[in-house]
């Protein structure tokens, strides 16, 4: 009778589990429209993360009553080396009734915030006028590269060249 306990609460917990992996690629989809429950990690051994479609980024959920990020984190990075991927750690977090959290590193914590800061000020540049409206396509290219995560592209597309009037132009006739 015991076994038969431990076995529905084991399976209770991996549907816990799975069900808040669902909740956080959902929520990640606002800013990444490709987030998506990883689906390999039952049959690969642990060597896809539990969200994808992050760029730079290895996603660990935890959901339960005692919640350890620590141990997590270690997880994250265990299966980051055994994936053989570069990206950053972050564990999503969430105890019983409770908010979710993201914990990540001071050190990726930090360059989030200074790559912000860099954003930040050059659209105050832009807007107030200091800046002429077209960047050179490169520093274009880098800025939307880092925006979205993902290394810069070995050519430029005719995209990249043009004018942020004209970019704002394109994007409000959609």
């Amino acid at each position: 009778m015991a076994k038969l306990k431990h076995r529905r609460a084991g399976r209770l917990s991996r549907r816990k589990g799975k069900t808040y992996e669902r909740h956080v690629a959902n929520r990640l989809k606002e800013v990444y429209p490709d987030a998506a429950r990883g689906l390999g990690q039952e049959r690969s051994g642990g060597e896809v993360a539990d969200v994808r479609g992050i760029p730079g980024w290895w996603v660990q959920c935890k959901h339960g009553a005692q919640v350890n990020v620590w141990t997590a984190m270690l997880q994250a990075r265990d299966e980051i080396e055994m994936s053989k991927t570069i990206v950053k750690p972050i564990v999503i977090a969430r105890r019983n009734r409770s908010e979710d959290v993201a914990v990540l590193a001071l050190g990726d914590f930090i360059a989030l915030l200074a790559e912000l800061e860099e954003l930040r000020r050059e659209r105050a540049l832009l807007r107030s006028g200091a800046l002429p409206s077209r960047l050179e396509d490169r520093e274009r290219a880098e800025l939307r590269a880092a925006v979205a995560g993902r290394p810069l592209p070995d050519s430029l597309t005719e995209e990249d060249s043009e004018t942020e009037d004209e970019r704002q132009s394109r994007l409000a006739s959609r």
